[in-house]
């Protein structure tokens, strides 16, 4: 599958946890994940986009890489293959070098990949957000989803709107030959 990958921007990861999860959830949701053993550093996201027709065009996947990993278009060998008989869908991925997170819930229509210590860490920002759900770290992530690009990037991590909205996603990420995580991403579409 090919997909067009824009650039949102970098964040830095400065501890070797990164987490999956819709911005409103806290740290101890049972429907989030995390990815242990990551590459600290700076990390570069990007977006690719589907039109989904009526809805308009959609973002169909949030991709994290690590500036040593490898390019955004090793991701465009996960994708998903609609079953029309069963109105269901199978997603496909390489199964050297990759693992996958299933069942990450989203229930504010957004959804991120987040440094651990950063995650919901208010000091990181030096004014509030303007928005009208609340203005402090989940309202700059608000702000990056309804924006014109429907994602970006907050002091460490990125966020994009999720697809369709709310349901169940599944992430992905890719170990490198010294088993470190250097690339994550969100599939939605």
């Amino acid at each position: 599958m090919r997909r067009r990958h824009h650039k949102i921007g970098s964040f830095e990861m400065t501890q070797p946890v990164m987490r999956v999860s819709d911005p409103c959830y806290s740290k101890d949701t049972w429907c989030v994940g995390t990815i242990e053993n990551c590459v600290t550093g700076k990390w570069e996201a990007a977006v690719a986009y589907k039109d989904e027709g009526d809805w308009g065009n959609r973002v169909s996947i949030l991709i994290a890489r690590h500036e040593s990993g490898p390019a955004f278009s090793a991701a465009n060998r996960i994708y998903m293959k609609e079953n029309n008989d069963a109105g269901t869908a199978t997603v496909y991925w390489p199964k050297h070098g990759w693992d996958r997170i299933s069942d990450i819930d989203v229930d504010s229509g957004q959804c991120g990949l987040f440094d651990d210590a950063k995650y919901q860490d208010e000091s990181v920002f030096k004014k509030k957000a303007k928005c009208g759900f609340d203005d402090g770290w989940y309202g700059h992530c608000c702000n990056r989803t309804f924006s014109d690009k429907r994602a970006g990037v907050i002091p460490g991590g990125a966020v994009s709107s999720s697809g369709l909205g709310d349901g169940g996603y599944d992430a992905f990420y890719h170990v490198n030959d010294a088993g470190k995580v250097d690339m994550a991403c969100i599939l939605y579409l």
